[in-house]
Parts: C-alpha cells; structure tokens; sequence
C-alpha cells in the first residue's frame, strides 16, 4: 500500500540532518517508465515558495520524472538563495538519474522561513538515490512527516490499474468527541499513470496522476 505499488515507481526516505529529531526528512519517488505523463495541482495561495515555483515549470509539458521532497523546513520567504537552493536539488536528482533537471518536481516542507541546509539536501538527495527500491514506498511516505503522528499512504486497484499515494498533514485522534476532516489538509503525492480507464475512481484530490497498469507492458 504505497506510492511503488503501480509497476515502475521506486523510492526511498532518508535522514539527512535537517530535522533535529534525526527522523527521515527527505524522500524521492523515481518513474522508470516507459511514459512519463502527470496532471498537478499547486496551491492558489499568491505566496508560493520556491519548489512550488520551480514545480509550475517543470510540469507545464505534462512530462514528469522524478519527485524530490524534502520536510524539515518549507523554503519559503527564503528568496533567491531558496530558489537556487530548489534548482540545485534538482539538478542532484537529474545527475544520478542522467535525465534533464527542468523534469524533476520539487516539493518542500516545514517551517516558513527558514532556510534549508543546501549541504544536507545535497547529502539526502545522494542517500535516497543510493536507497532506491520498489519497496521503498513507506520510508518516502516517512520523510515528508512533520506534526503527523503517522504515515500516511493509500493504494486503490481496479482491473488492470492501480494508484499509490502518500499524504502528510495533522492526524486525528480516534476520539468520540473528534470530526475527521473529510480530505487531508495537505495533498497527496500520488504516483498513478497513463488515461483512467472509464468508471475508475476519480484523482482530483491528488496533485498528479491517472493510472497505471500493475503489469508490464509488452
């Protein structure tokens, strides 16, 4: 139940100091292919931090690689050294995979304001290319915890496709006298590929996706 559950995704989650409790805070999620399609959805907030800048570039072609994130400190109000902080991971990303920089969405999380390490990153970046794996999904789906008291991941199949997801936002005590928000407040990365075959259930709460077969294609 993780975003590698549809054939052709790996990832990995790894510490990379950024968070002082030494807990994983930085996650990558590689397609292998052999298609590359994605739908995003960003927020409408006017103030966008820097890996929300670089990611509306990166999918206006419709084509993504890679998804690179990182918790521990959301590179906002940080500027042009947080911009090219954002560039200089994806161009990490995109040496180790030998593919272009301008296909590898960056998304960041954590506190306004603060400035991440770019050494860290870099290191972290390194480390969950090492520790790619198609199982990899629950370590990524705990790298971009920050106030979550658990991981949150979601896999929903049908025939021939499925959809993997992870999410990260506050969690809700199963108490008689909590309301559980009907969605997360936090979107969901989700990994899912090619046209939803008719009747599937829908994505629009995922900020890319479609489907995806769970078996190779010939």
């Amino acid at each position: 139940m993780t975003v590698t559950t549809p054939v052709g995704f790996t990832a990995a989650g790894v510490a990379a100091g950024l968070k002082s409790t030494g807990a994983k805070d930085v996650a990558l999620v590689v397609n292998t292919g052999p298609t590359y399609d994605s739908a995003t959805v960003f927020t409408a907030n006017r103030c966008k931090a820097n890996p929300v800048l670089w990611s509306q570039e990166v999918v206006k072609d419709g084509t993504v690689r890679a998804v690179v994130l990182n918790s521990g400190g959301a590179n906002c109000y940080t500027g042009p050294e947080g911009f090219q902080t954002t560039h200089a991971v994806a161009e990490r990303v995109a040496e180790h995979l030998g593919i272009g920089a301008i296909d590898v969405v960056v998304c960041s999380t954590g506190l306004i304001g603060l400035v991440n390490d770019r050494d860290q990153l870099l290191a972290g970046v390194d480390a969950a290319y090492d520790a790619l794996a198609a199982d990899g999904g629950p370590q990524a789906a705990e790298g971009i915890m920050t106030t979550d008291t658990v991981s949150k991941q979601v896999v929903v199949e049908g025939a021939g496709w499925s959809i993997g997801g992870m999410a990260k936002g506050p969690s809700w005590p199963p108490c008689s006298s909590c309301s559980p928000p009907t969605r997360s407040s936090r979107p969901p990365i989700s990994t899912p590929r090619c046209g939803r075959p008719p009747g599937s259930p829908s994505t629009g709460w995922t900020p890319t996706g479609a489907c995806r077969p769970t078996t190779p294609s010939p």
